[in-house]
């Protein structure tokens, strides 16, 4: 089923944005100048002058520079070119109670939208058409910014991919980042596989989900030194098994080098048998020994240099939890009946430490409610019905790892 949601794009500039009315009377036509800043709105109110005051079906056009940029007959609404998604009719508008009945708002403002504007109404059940309808618009963008182009709102089905665009003026000296409800995007790590940033700023994420929903911003950086922007305080590392060490770092110019050390010392993998750098310069732990816990810091470099180490990560080795009784590989039950799943875990480093124990149907659905019941890691399901056949999981898990056991039940 397809499922439609909005995600709201905001964007943060060091100082605050605003726009100013400025009204002219000029003979028998009204000019409104207007001003206005990248990535923020502003309002024309535009009145419809109805021949001898009597309401009548009409037609709305806006014009910029003599170009037709939206319309509206009858509930149709039209944008043309880039202002596609950016004007909304707001008559009545909450807030502006004397705003005329062909009034737009005008949101996230770009450089190129500076320039004459008209408003004009067409009356197609009167001779003449068109009466005292033209009114006129001048708005003034200010430039004082670091965005060419700023993002606005996106509204697409889940499934589709959604396109943000946060073009900076200048590139080789600026670059974007992206925070999604005020946390830097990376956090999101499901979220942050699926995105992928142009060198402009823009971002563009694939396969879109419902937990995409919220509010992203863009922030407009200079280039720097290269620095550590992100360091877990403890990293779980499951013994026997592979395991990973990260460096979150932010570098424009690309990264050129990266230093980690363990307990005070230059660790280099090249020197230690069974860890490789991956691409991005994380740390690759083909099998986790005890010797590999410790207290680990990153330095990133580019060509300007480095903004320093990151602070300490503790990486602490642990075992991941066992099953002392698994259940059976297959239960064989009949309708309206009951059956017992058995299930038990321990701690790897003290038997007597029972782990907890979650069931999970492998198809997605929910345990039978009312009907199920766990008692020390053992699933109780009564009264059999058809709908719970299936296979169900056993699952354990401590901060390092987690291990997991299927089973099926079959009707007999």
């Amino acid at each position: 089923m397809l499922k439609k949601f909005v995600i709201l794009i905001t964007i943060l500039i060091s100082n605050q944005i605003s726009f100013v009315f400025n009204f002219l009377e000029e003979n028998t036509h009204r000019i409104t100048y207007l001003e206005g800043r990248v990535g923020e709105y502003v309002i024309f109110n535009c009145h419809i002058d109805f021949p001898q005051d009597l309401e009548m079906p009409y037609s709305l056009f806006w014009y910029k520079d003599g170009k037709e940029i939206f319309s509206w007959y009858d509930g149709v609404f039209n944008s043309a070119g880039s202002y596609i998604g950016r004007i909304i009719l707001v008559e009545n508008y909450k807030g502006f109670p004397k705003l005329g009945k062909a009034s737009i708002n005008l949101t996230s403002i770009r450089e190129t939208d500076s320039g004459w504007y008209q408003c004009k109404a067409y009356f197609p059940n009167r001779t003449p058409s068109t009466v005292n309808n033209g009114s006129w618009f001048h708005l003034a963008v200010d430039g004082n910014t670091l965005l060419k182009i700023p993002p606005i709102n996106q509204t697409v089905m889940e499934g589709d991919p959604a396109m943000f665009r946060c073009i900076v003026k200048n590139p080789d000296t600026m670059y974007v980042e992206w925070f999604k409800d005020n946390r830097p995007l990376i956090e999101y790590t499901d979220l942050s596989y699926r995105s992928s940033m142009d060198r402009d700023g823009s971002i563009l994420i694939g396969n879109t989900v419902m937990s995409d929903l919220g509010e992203y911003q863009c922030k407009v950086r200079s280039k720097n030194k290269a620095k550590v922007i992100y360091a877990p305080k403890e990293v779980y590392f499951p013994y026997g098994r592979p395991g990973i060490l990260d460096c979150h770092f932010r570098s424009n110019p690309p990264l050129t080098n990266l230093r980690w050390e363990k307990d005070g010392f230059l660790f280099d993998p090249y020197n230690v048998q069974g860890v490789f750098y991956k691409k991005n310069g994380s740390l690759f732990y083909n099998r986790v020994s005890d010797e590999h816990g410790g207290r680990y810091t990153c330095t990133p470099y580019n060509a300007l240099g480095t903004q320093g180490s990151s602070p300490i990560i503790h990486v602490i080795v642990q075992r991941p939890p066992v099953f002392k009784i698994k259940p059976k590989q297959i239960y064989i039950t009949k309708l309206g009946e009951e059956v017992e799943l058995h299930c038990e875990a321990r701690d790897a480093t003290n038997e007597n430490l029972l782990q907890p124990v979650e069931w999970i149907r492998k198809d997605g659905h929910p345990l039978p409610k009312g009907r199920f019941e766990l008692n020390e890691g053992n699933l109780t399901i009564r009264n059999i019905k058809e709908s719970d056949r299936g296979i169900y999981s056993c699952i354990t898990r401590n901060k390092a790892a987690s291990i997991c056991k299927f089973n099926e039940l079959i009707l007999n």
